[in-house]
């Protein structure tokens, strides 16, 4: 079968569904990665195929709109606007692209942000189609919507509430994506005006296999989600075992008591200088040595010494089950690596989804949040790690949730439920 995997998005957006098309492989699949040019040398390294979509998603990162957006925190009102102004002049371009690529697929996996424009092409090529995402957003009354803020202690009706804010949230979101959408459709698609619900009311209307790379044990599949929908544990994409860390970093791992890690991925911030300085002056106030990972702009490259190594990345499945805790903004990729090595996590998250995953990590018990990284402190953030580091039941517990993870096979799982929608899987040929 050849399979299109539709998706875009920062690294940590983009990197399960790698992890997704290297299992569709391995089961005797033909898979192509459509997606932003940062990835292609990646994607290819997995011996899968690639195609462009329009965009260089480091420099969109960096553009005021989305620098307004994080800014703007975890105000849903303030985020969608924003996140489509920024994205709209890539959209007719981008089905262009997702048309191209999907022309000789079977089947096709709208990742994330993929539906956008992806659910189109399906209908114009007539293909079949799943949905797949790493944040939990079909509606329900089990939790909130991972971009809204969480119903506060005192406040009734929570459960209503949580489904809620799904419904509006998406509502919200299709209104201002629909006219873009539409505009391709007539342009690209010689399709009319779409006339369709938000995406979950037409994953439930049409039944849709709704993949969900997310740990069961870390969100459960809610009581009110239908049948299609399968939460299926995460989709990791492990470093090639190949890869060996340079000498330094085996050297500082080796000397003295295990590190933390602090990084913020995929973030970019205004002000890296001060931010770097407050991770830095935290560890040094829980005296505790560090290693700090630049990513793509939040950390500002500093003098190593003793007690602070620096580097651009550092695969997280390697790195983390090596520190003593794990420091960073919350993006689901980032708390899913942590949470599979069994170390305690402390969230400092810059917008969107990543207050959805502070809130999660603390009701969990496995680690803490010091708050909004706008409002950051060194003091804040040392007491957050001091505590992570102390306490014997967070660790405990975090260790709990390690085992629990890794036992789960979210990609083989994932490959089981797609190959079921065939009337001649792979694995039967």
């Amino acid at each position: 079968m050849r399979i299109t995997i539709l998706t875009a998005g920062s690294r940590g957006d983009v990197q399960p569904f790698m992890a997704l098309g290297a299992a569709f492989k391995a089961g005797g699949h033909n898979v192509l990665i459509a997606t932003h040019n940062t990835f292609e040398n990646a994607i290819r390294d997995l011996d899968l195929e690639f195609s462009p979509l329009k965009g260089d998603i480091r420099e969109l990162l960096q553009s005021k709109p989305v620098q307004e957006i994080l800014t703007a925190g975890g105000n849903p009102i303030s985020f969608v606007p924003r996140f489509i102004r920024a994205s709209k002049p890539l959209v007719i371009e981008t089905v262009k692209g997702m048309l191209t690529a999907c022309e000789n697929a079977d089947l096709i996996v709208l990742a994330g942000l993929g539906f956008y424009g992806g659910a189109d092409v399906a209908e114009a090529l007539k293909i079949i189609s799943v949905t797949a995402a790493v944040q939990p957003m079909q509606p329900t009354r089990g939790f909130h919507n991972p971009f809204f803020p969480a119903p506060l202690r005192w406040m009734p009706f929570k459960k209503a509430y949580n489904r809620l804010s799904h419904v509006l949230f998406a509502k919200f979101f299709w209104q201002f994506v629909r006219p873009l959408l539409n505009k391709a459709r007539k342009e690209i698609l010689d399709l009319s005006p779409t006339t369709r619900q938000p995406v979950f009311k037409q994953v439930d209307k049409q039944q849709i296999l709704s993949l969900w790379g997310i740990s069961p044990t870390v969100v459960p599949k809610p009581e009110d989600w239908a049948e299609w929908h399968k939460v299926t544990g995460y989709w990791f994409l492990d470093a090639p075992s190949k890869w060996q860390p340079p000498e330094d970093l085996a050297d500082f791992l080796n000397t003295g008591d295990s590190p933390v890690y602090i990084g913020f991925g995929s973030m970019n911030d205004e002000d890296a200088e001060s931010l770097t300085e407050i991770a830095i002056q935290a560890l040094k106030m829980a005296k505790r040595r560090g290693i700090l990972l630049t990513g793509w702009g939040a950390i500002a490259t500093a003098s190593q010494s003793d007690d602070i190594y620096m580097a651009d990345s550092i695969p997280h499945d390697w790195l983390f089950p090596r520190v003593a805790a794990v420091a960073h903004h919350g993006g689901a990729g980032t708390t899913a690596a942590g949470f599979r090595a069994g170390v305690p996590t402390v969230v400092i998250p810059f917008a969107a989804d990543q207050f959805f995953w502070a809130d999660r990590v603390v009701k969990l018990g496995v680690g803490v949040t010091p708050g909004y990284r706008k409002k950051l402190t060194i003091e804040k953030l040392s007491q957050s790690l001091q505590t992570v580091l102390a306490d014997e039941n967070i660790r405990l517990r975090a260790k709990k949730l390690g085992e629990k993870v890794r036992q789960e096979d979210g990609l083989k799982q994932s490959v089981k439920e797609v190959e079921a929608l065939l009337p001649n899987p792979a694995s039967e040929r």
